[in-house]
């Protein structure tokens, strides 16, 4: 749906459900009580839109499951709970061979759940499947992935790296992975903060290419974010007063080129 305009007073402007996907693009909704809303496995993609004089925004409810018409849902039934002393995960993609998986929590030995953020070769870490192979099922009951026993578990941030000019730099050799701060941690929220560093790719400005000229570490993606020394750590806020290269107007999906052939980096946890 492209350039709508929906007036619907204390009702909803768009409903997906049922495992429906919709293509939402300039839609302007007045007075509605729900400008969109998605339930049991029902997906949109929402972009260049508009809510007015409505009382919420976006509202998501269930989950996709077996009567789902979308078969693209990957879903499952709980038949055991997690043991004491073991970790909580999410699954956040399956491909034909491999799954996407992220540490949420661990659960003590007194069965107490605990946030916590996942350590590389610590001790919150994933190893290889040790007694038999892990199967993930889509709504039609089809096996579209197995995790064999040999399987070895890669680690996502080891392998985020900047491609420059004539070499490549990897994330890890700048800085650890970005979590979750202080600030975000006493709020009941996770993963917020955000590196940014600035390459001289070609060396115009320094004479050496793939120079850093600037790194900044663990900023926040959240708006009123502090250091704990009380100095603000919203990233835009931080690079527009502490940057001598960066104006930056919203997250850069991609390396972002300059005319001096600057590449500018942003990483964060996008799988939240």
């Amino acid at each position: 749906m492209d350039s709508y305009t929906q007036y619907n007073q204390g009702g909803i402007g768009v409903s997906v459900t049922n495992g429906a996907y919709a293509q939402l693009v300039s839609l302007f909704t007045i007075c509605d009580d729900i400008a969109v809303y998605t339930a049991d496995g029902g997906q949109c993609d929402l972009t260049n839109s508009n809510s007015s004089f409505g009382t919420k925004g976006l509202v998501a409810e269930g989950t996709g499951d077996q009567t789902s018409k979308c078969v693209d849902r990957y879903t499952g039934s709980v038949n055991s709970t997690a043991a004491v002393s073991q970790n909580q995960i999410v699954v956040s993609g399956v491909g034909t061979n491999s799954i996407d998986i992220k540490f949420v929590q661990h659960v003590s030995a007194a069965g107490i759940l605990t946030q916590k953020d996942y350590q590389d070769n610590g001790i919150y870490r994933f190893a290889n499947p040790s007694t038999k192979d892990l199967v993930v099922y889509n709504n039609s009951g089809v096996a579209v992935t197995t995790i064999t026993t040999n399987a070895s578990p890669t680690d996502w941030f080891d392998a985020q790296k900047i491609e420059l000019t004539g070499s490549e730099l990897f994330w890890n050799q700048l800085a650890d992975r970005p979590g979750t701060s202080e600030f975000a941690a006493n709020r009941n929220s996770r993963f917020d903060e955000v590196h940014i560093v600035v390459v001289d790719d070609d060396g115009d400005v320094t004479g050496n290419p793939g120079s850093i000229l600037e790194k900044h570490l663990n900023l926040s993606k959240a708006k009123d974010a502090l250091f704990e020394n009380g100095s603000v750590s919203y990233y835009r806020e931080f690079v527009r007063s502490g940057s001598g290269y960066i104006l930056l107007v919203e997250i850069p999906l991609e390396p972002l080129q300059l005319t001096l052939r600057l590449v500018v980096l942003l990483v964060t946890d996008l799988s939240r």
